[in-house]
């Protein structure tokens, strides 16, 4: 029985397909915002030439999004499209190798009850809580 506390992941890899990078990624949710970059830039107490600029690139001045930027859009649009992809990214592989690993256990499981049934041995059930 899973936790209700506990938040469940899914990882998107097509996400990973979408975008190349983070920053690729925050840039396109940005300029899908109703508004756009001038909407963004005005939540996020930043000029549009600058949100631009560092979506951009960061052009002459080597202007960078920050983490604190980041967080700050994130909060405000309640959009966590950039944690996903830095799950599909990073994480990803991990429910691969836990379904291959669950996958292994439940044939070597079949396995020992098959030698168990041979050797005449009948395993009991689960045992029950009074």
């Amino acid at each position: 029985m899973s936790d209700p506390a506990q938040p469940t992941l899914s990882f998107d890899p097509s996400l990973t397909e979408q975008h190349r990078s983070l920053k690729e990624c925050v840039a396109a949710r940005i300029y899908s915002q109703r508004g756009g970059v001038t909407a963004v830039a005005g939540k996020l107490d930043v000029s549009p030439s600058h949100l631009s600029e560092v979506l951009g690139g960061g052009g002459d001045r080597n202007r960078k999004f920050d983490l604190d930027e980041l967080e700050r859009y994130m909060s405000v649009y309640r959009d966590f499209e950039p944690i996903r992809y830095l799950c599909a990214k990073f994480l990803g592989d991990l429910g691969a190798d836990q379904a291959s690993a669950a996958e292994r256990a439940r044939e070597q499981i079949e396995t020992l009850l098959l030698t168990l049934a041979q050797a005449g041995i009948q395993p009991k059930g689960p045992r029950r809580r009074a």
